[in-house]
């Protein structure tokens, strides 16, 4: 085992088990949550034990920085991003222009400005 969090307030967003106060990983992988007690049991010499003294732990948060809304409706307007010359970019957007009503405004794109 390489990591070991003890004492902590983890969420497992297991609905079998929804709490729990430890957890082990190997190779970048949990391998096993529980009791501190039975984590315990589990660490060596090369474990690396973090006591959480309590504090919430949540798996998966991962901040990509993403505006929610703003991310979403770029997904479903003009994408670009792999546009590579002012002719393909142009192209893209007449024919995207022509999927909408007249004064219909084209938002996003998701362009990228290295381009």
């Amino acid at each position: 085992m390489t990591l070991a969090i003890i004492n902590a307030n983890i969420w497992t967003a297991d609905e079998k088990q929804p709490h729990a106060e430890a957890l082990a990983i190997s190779n970048d992988k949990i391998i096993r949550v529980g009791t501190t007690r039975e984590i315990n049991k589990m660490i060596n010499d090369k474990t690396r034990v973090i006591d959480a003294n309590g504090m919430f732990v949540c798996p998966g948060f991962t901040d990509s920085h993403l505006h929610l809304l703003d991310g979403g409706f770029h997904l479903s307007s003009v994408q670009l991003r792999d546009a590579a010359t002012p002719e393909e970019f142009t192209r893209r957007i007449a024919e995207y222009a022509k999927t909408l009503e007249p004064g219909e405004w084209i938002l996003g794109g998701d362009w990228d400005h290295s381009l």
